[in-house]
Formats: C-alpha cells, sequence, structure tokens
C-alpha cells in the first residue's frame, strides 16, 4: 500500500509540473520574439505516467518560442545526487543477482529495470537539465549564489540571435530535423533548441514523437485509406484486460470529449498503425449549436447500433445513457434488411411552461418525401428531458440510401435534426 502510494504520490507531483508549464508556454505563445521561463525546483518528477507529457512541455516550448531556465532550488547538495542514484542502482542489481539473500524477494527482472529507468529520473540533473538544454535554456544548480545565473539569464535575454530558415524538404513527413547551430569563433556555447517535429501547426498543442507520423498522413495527397475507419461521437468505452486478444481482432473505440464555443468545426481523423506505417485520414464537419434554454432545442440524430445494458454500481451518466441501456452509435455501416428493423435516438429539450412538444418521423430519398408519420413521445424525465428511442421497419424498404428526418414541433418553435442511413441486403 505504501509502495502505490508513493507511486501515485509522484505520478500527482508530475502532473502539477508539467501541466504549469504548459499553462505559461500557452500564455506565452501569442507574444512576439524569444520568451523565457526561470523555473526554480529541485527537480520534475518524470514517472512513467508523466514522461509523455514532458516530452510534450519540450515540443510546445520550441514551437512557442520559449526558452526554460532551470535552478536546482536545493543550492549547494552535501551529498551528490549521482553517488544517491547509483547506490539505488546498484541496490537493485544486488537484489537481481542474488535473489532471496537477506530476505529479498526474488522480483523479475523487468521489475527491476523499471525500477533503475524510475531511480535514474529521480536525480534533478536528468529532468531539469533536459528540460532546459533541449529548449535552448541553462541548468543553474550546485550553488547557493543565484547572482551568475540571473546575470547569465539577462545576458542571454539581451543579447541573441533569431535564424530563420526554410528546409530543402517542404514536406510534412512526421521526422524529427535535427537542429545543430556552429559558431567560427572558438571558446563560445551555443544554446539553441535541438530540432523539430515536420509537421504542419497544431495551434499550440504539444506533439509528442509517436503522434508526429499520424500528423504527417494529414498533408499526404491523396490521404491514406489504409483500412477501414469512421469518425463520430461515441461514449467512452473499456474492458477487461483478459480479453485484449479479442479486442485486437474487432472494433476499436476512441473517446475524447473537447468543450468547444458554438460554431462549425472541421474534425480531423487519423488511424495511423505503427508497425506497418499505415493509416487512414477521414475529414467530418461537426457544428455546435448555441444554447439557448428558453427556447426548443433538440440533440443530434443517433441511428442505433446496438444497447447494451449497464451493470449496477457502475456510472451511467452521459448522452447516449437511457436509463440503465448504454446506445452505441451507427457511425455509416450498411443497415441491412434481415434485421426487419433499426433503431433510432434523440433527445429534446422542451420549453417549460407550454404544452408537451409533438414529433413527426420522414423518411426521404433524393430530396423526395417518401413517407411521414407521427412519432409519439415520451414524458419528460425529472431533468426536463425527453430520451427517445424508436424503432423503424425495414422490411417493406427497397435497397438503397434513405434520409431519416425528426421533426418536433411545441407552440410556435420547431426544430429538426437529421440521419444518413443505408439499407443493404
Amino acid at each position: 500500500m505504501l509502495s502505490g502510494f508513493e507511486v501515485l504520490e509522484r505520478d500527482e507531483a508530475g502532473y502539477s509540473q508539467v501541466n504549469a508549464l504548459f499553462a505559461m508556454i500557452g500564455a506565452m505563445r501569442s507574444m512576439p520574439g524569444r520568451k523565457s521561463i526561470v523555473l526554480f525546483s529541485e527537480g520534475v518528477a518524470i514517472p512513467p505516467a508523466v514522461q509523455r507529457l514532458f516530452l510534450g512541455v519540450i515540443d510546445a516550448a520550441n514551437r512557442a518560442n520559449v526558452s526554460i531556465y532551470t535552478m536546482d532550488a536545493a543550492g549547494l547538495r552535501a551529498e551528490s545526487e549521482q553517488a544517491k542514484i547509483r547506490d539505488e542502482v546498484n541496490k537493485a542489481g544486488t537484489r537481481t543477482l542474488n535473489p532471496g539473500r537477506n530476505n529479498v524477494v526474488n522480483e523479475p527482472l523487468m521489475k527491476s529495470l523499471e525500477k533503475n529507468e524510475d531511480v535514474l529520473r529521480q536525480d534533478p540533473h536528468t529532468g531539469l537539465g533536459e528540460l532546459a538544454q533541449s529548449t535552448g535554456g541553462h541548468l543553474f544548480e550546485n550553488t547557493n549564489n543565484l547572482r551568475q545565473g540571473f546575470e547569465r539569464i539577462d545576458s542571454d535575454l539581451r543579447n541573441y540571435y533569431l535564424v530563420g530558415y526554410t528546409p530543402a524538404n517542404a514536406t510534412y513527413d512526421g521526422a524529427f530535423r535535427k537542429i545543430e547551430v556552429k559558431v567560427k569563433r572558438p571558446g563560445l556555447t551555443v544554446a539553441a533548441r535541438k530540432g523539430y517535429f515536420a509537421v504542419r501547426d497544431t495551434g499550440g498543442a504539444p506533439v509528442n514523437p509517436w503522434e508526429a507520423p499520424a500528423l504527417a498522413a494529414l498533408d499526404r495527397r491523396p490521404v491514406p485509406n489504409a483500412f477501414p475507419i469512421r469518425a463520430g461521437a461515441l461514449y467512452e468505452m473499456a474492458g477487461e484486460l483478459d480479453k485484449l486478444d479479442i479486442a485486437k481482432n474487432s472494433e476499436v473505440l476512441f473517446y475524447r470529449e473537447p468543450e468547444l464555443p458554438p460554431g462549425v468545426y472541421t474534425m480531423e481523423t487519423i488511424a495511423y498503425d505503427n508497425p506497418s506505417g499505415k493509416a487512414s485520414v477521414r475529414y467530418a464537419t461537426v457544428e455546435v449549436p448555441k444554447i439557448e434554454k428558453d427556447k426548443l432545442r433538440m440533440s443530434s440524430l443517433v441511428i442505433v447500433k446496438k444497447g447494451e445494458k449497464v451493470p449496477d454500481g457502475e456510472p451511467r451518466t452521459g448522452p447516449l445513457f437511457v436509463k440503465d441501456v448504454l446506445i452505441y452509435p451507427n457511425l455509416g455501416d450498411d443497415i441491412s434488411k434481415a434485421g426487419k428493423e433499426f433503431g433510432f435516438f434523440f433527445t429534446v429539450y422542451p420549453i417549460a411552461g407550454v404544452p408537451a412538444p409533438q414529433a413527426l418521423l420522414e423518411l426521404i430519398q433524393n430530396g423526395k418525401p417518401l413517407a411521414q408519420v407521427p412519432l409519439p413521445l415520451d414524458a419528460a424525465d425529472s431533468s426536463g428531458q425527453i430520451q427517445q428511442v424508436g424503432r423503424l421497419p425495414i422490411a417493406e424498404i427497397p435497397v438503397g440510401t434513405y434520409e431519416l428526418r425528426v421533426i418536433v414541433k411545441q407552440g410556435t418553435e420547431q426544430v429538426f435534426r437529421s440521419a444518413m442511413v443505408h439499407v443493404a441486403d
């Protein structure tokens, strides 16, 4: 329990540090010229869970032209941190080479190696040094006199060169391109960023090494289409580890829920297979409507692929939960006539204090209405919403592509939503 708490504590310390750096870098990004951050710390916690975010901080700083100067807040250390790390590594090696001696538990070799890596990251010089050197800053350590450090920072802020160039290779291939700056005068030390990932501007978002090849796929022409992929709104899914092999041979469901102001957005989705280097790209338009609580509102119309009952005790909050059932949306798959019917789902937000809303269901093909029938709505729940699930028989509908439209009316207000369906044999 103590070991687990220690890991949790180090993870949280790492998250707090990198998130603070992200916030500062993001705020300085729009400022022109070279910017600097002076970070006082006894060491940056870089446990495995935080490593990818730490690399993202370095990338974000370089893209925003921010150099990070780090000062070891512990000052002059009486005992060498490298010596402490050496002793920890030697101790781990002894446990591995002499299992069972002195009541030492026989642990797997990989566990000892992972512990060694974690111990090496605890050295303040490791995290603070990498943060400074990779962003064109400098590490000041093992001293109680900060005057030299501030004089160096002041000199760097007043005297520097902004050097720009256009690379001969204009292709966004996602590779990390190293930058090396040399000067002819001897006895000088050059501080400059080490390189960049060849991807388009991400608007300040950091780029991790494993993300760069996927981002590069967006700029290929034509865009790659190596395997089937569909993009849409999904609710978060999870599974048990012992079912991993089954999941590898089935659909992979990925979920994120951004908070966006009202407007129309383009959603770019990339699925990248690292071993083969193959990718598939999809584009979709997403509209975030303006919320006006005093007017009739309606959610997107979702074609249902399947429903899954949620076991007692598990969370049941989210837009795709209907009581104790989790709805899986159909993101464009054909609907087989053999199923005889398909389901649809939407949520209505009626106006309070007026008669209940009414709904119509329309089936349209090539812009021509084929059928229109009344759709009885359920009663509103305790929150005032109407979560409506319906079914449409398709046994008599010919094979083809159709638009399913739901129209909701309440008083003088009217809203509608549509979804495309393809009926196949």
